[in-house]
């Protein structure tokens, strides 16, 4: 089964967060934890979880730990 990737610009991010007070925390849902920003091309960074998201054979939605 193919990767999917759902992506926006960095301009397009700004635009939803830049109203929110600078004190606000941004939380993620299901569970999910900020892990870091990693570069993966020139002009493409990918925010990553620490959590490994993929469909599996069926296509159903899974969730592991990446520390186990």
């Amino acid at each position: 089964m193919s990767e999917e990737y759902q992506e926006m610009t960095v301009r397009e991010f700004k635009r939803l967060v830049e109203r929110l007070p600078d004190d606000h925390n941004l939380i993620f849902s299901n569970g999910l934890n900020f892990y870091r920003f990693k570069q993966r091309g020139e002009k493409l960074t990918q925010l990553e979880f620490g959590e490994n998201i993929y469909r599996d054979e069926n296509g159903h939605w899974c969730i592991d730990s990446i520390d186990g």
